[in-house]
């Protein structure tokens, strides 16, 4: 499935897509085997495909109380890959910020600072997050954005912008 061309992680995320592409949402969320509600909206915890590496949830983020998920960073190596499954959003990422839509998909690098923002629609947003190698809580760092302690990439500038035009 993998190209040699691309990049370790780059070629697992590609695999995801193949698999994420071929599943309707349905499909998907009826398949997991955790559900919670949190902040950050209702996620799904779904088991990995054989031949897959990686941990997965599909991320429901039509429910959040605010415009925006928890601004984090992960430690210890570990990337997010996110695959808009519906809808649209912004991802802030250090510095970037890119369109979600689906059909696409984008790694965030470990230690990168990040949040998403998305779009008012009707469907809602829509996310299978994929944490490679694996996910583990306590890689995920959250970011107090009201706080002096914030990691310098962090785009505090966009973040307090949607906060602004949400109040």
């Amino acid at each position: 499935m993998s190209s040699p061309e691309l990049t370790s992680f780059e070629a697992k995320a590609a695999d995801w897509q193949l698999v994420l592409d071929a599943l309707p949402l349905d499909v998907l969320v009826g398949s997991a085997q955790q559900t919670d509600v949190t902040d950050d909206g209702i996620i799904h915890v779904i088991e990995t495909p054989e031949g897959l590496e990686g941990d997965a949830a599909i991320v429901d983020m039509s429910a959040i109380p605010g415009p925006t998920d928890t601004p984090h960073f992960h430690i210890n190596g570990e990337h997010e890959a996110h695959f808009p499954l519906q809808g649209s959003a912004t991802m802030y990422a250090g510095s970037k910020a890119v369109a979600l839509t689906v059909g696409m998909h984008f790694i965030v690098e470990p230690e990168t600072s990040h949040f998403i923002i998305p779009e008012v629609a009707e469907e809602g947003y829509v996310a299978a997050v994929v944490s490679l190698p694996g996910y583990k809580p306590e890689n995920q760092i959250a970011i107090d954005p009201a706080s002096n302690n914030v990691p310098a990439d962090f785009n505090a500038g966009a973040y307090w912008n949607v906060m602004a035009d949400a109040s």
